[in-house]
């Protein structure tokens, strides 16, 4: 019994060992690397989520791209949103490793083939809480992994968000003078006005989950 049992065992370890991981927020790094510094009016983070808040703030104020002089006039929230599914060439390692009993594997064939699809959001909020502006990009790729590399798709993850989020960037900066003008008509941030547009937006968030 116990030989009978051995074989399955075997094979239960290198499934398990050699599969991607599923993406977990809190493991992105993104690096936008030196952006073109935006005519925008002065923005403040509006994540609640420390994942998101500090996620928003790399992309937003460490990438260079938001002016950090002058008064506040609006904010910006982040959000980004993944799935993933079998490669349509997975089926061909199964079919291999079925054969051979998942011995090339040992010696480094890939035991598993995932795809990402992946979605970027940024917006903007003017000071009494309404949204003006959302970007929204997307993007996909595959991941493959063997028993001794591959699990991990945070690295490969995080620079294909990098990507969406420039190229948002650079699509907002674009539309820099209508934005600066809706931020314009709806005034500055104030102590006055910032607890109800922070109730808005939060709201915003709660009718519009995904």
């Amino acid at each position: 019994m116990k030989y009978t049992l051995l074989p399955a065992l075997v094979l239960a370890v290198l499934l398990n060992t050699g599969c991607v991981s599923k993406i977990n927020d809190s493991r992105l790094n993104m690096d936008l690397g030196n952006v073109r510094q935006s005519e925008i009016l002065k923005l403040v983070n509006s994540n609640d989520d420390i994942t998101l808040y500090n996620m928003g703030s790399q992309i937003m104020v460490e990438s260079g791209f938001m002016n950090q002089s002058g008064q506040e006039y609006g904010y910006y929230a982040i959000a980004i949103y993944n799935y993933v599914d079998s490669a349509p060439n997975l089926f061909i390692l199964g079919w291999v490793n079925g054969l051979t009993l998942f011995v090339p594997s040992l010696i480094g064939f890939p035991t598993d083939l995932q795809e990402f699809g992946i979605t970027a959001f940024l917006y903007i909020f003017d000071s009494t809480g309404t949204m003006i502006k959302v970007y929204r990009n997307s993007n996909s790729f595959t991941k493959m992994a063997g028993l001794y590399y591959g699990q991990d798709p945070h690295k490969k993850a995080s620079r294909f968000y990098s990507g969406l989020f420039r190229e948002i960037l650079a699509q907002a900066n674009m539309q820099k003078d209508e934005i600066n003008y809706l931020l314009r008509q709806a005034g500055p941030v104030t102590t006055e006005n910032m607890q109800d547009a922070r109730m808005k937006i939060t709201d915003f968030f709660k009718l519009n989950r995904r």
